[in-house]
C-alpha cells in the first residue's frame, strides 16, 4: 500500500460506531464515501451474523447432553 494512502486511510482508525454512518467523519470526502460504503457492508454482515449465531446457539442448553454445571 502507498503510504499516501496508507496516511488518509489511517485517519479512520478508530472511529465507526456499530452501524451508524455519521461516526466516519473524517478523510477526504471522496474516500470517505468509499469507506463508509464498505464500512456499512461489513456492520450489516457482523449484524446478520450475530443474528444467526443467537439463533443456531439459542438452545444448545436445553439439548446438551451432560449436566448444567451450575
Amino acid at each position: 500500500m502507498s503510504r499516501p494512502l496508507y496516511r488518509e486511510l489511517s485517519a479512520f482508525a478508530g472511529q465507526g460506531a456499530f452501524n451508524d454512518a455519521n461516526s466516519l467523519s473524517s478523510g477526504k470526502k471522496p474516500l470517505r464515501r468509499a469507506v463508509l460504503r464498505m464500512y456499512l457492508i461489513a456492520a450489516e454482515l457482523a449484524t446478520m451474523y450475530v443474528g444467526a449465531e443467537r439463533e443456531f446457539t439459542a438452545f444448545d442448553e436445553e439439548f446438551n447432553d451432560k449436566p448444567s454445571q451450575n
